[in-house]
């Protein structure tokens, strides 16, 4: 028998594939220094979709939401200017 996996793509605004096995709705945060994407769970997407229907006249239908920042561990390598 054979097993049928789903995943999902991420386009998170670098050149490398990134993968994703949980295919429930959530976002996403990419280290900036080293590329790392990491799942980032409990923020509220029907909330920013709300905001974006009101904010838009298109029929919104999805949303990829990828933050990014500097992981504790580049952080830890070299101090962050705050921008």
């Amino acid at each position: 028998m054979k097993k049928s996996v789903l995943l999902k793509i991420l386009e998170v605004g670098d050149e490398r594939a990134h993968y994703d096995w949980d295919t429930q709705a959530h976002s996403h945060i990419r280290c900036i220094r080293c590329n790392k994407v990491e799942d980032m769970m409990g923020i509220d997407l029907q909330a920013i979709k709300t905001i974006a229907d009101q904010g838009s006249e298109y029929q919104i239908t999805g949303q990829h939401i990828t933050f990014e920042g500097v992981c504790p561990e580049c952080a830890k390598k070299k101090k962050v200017i705050n921008t």
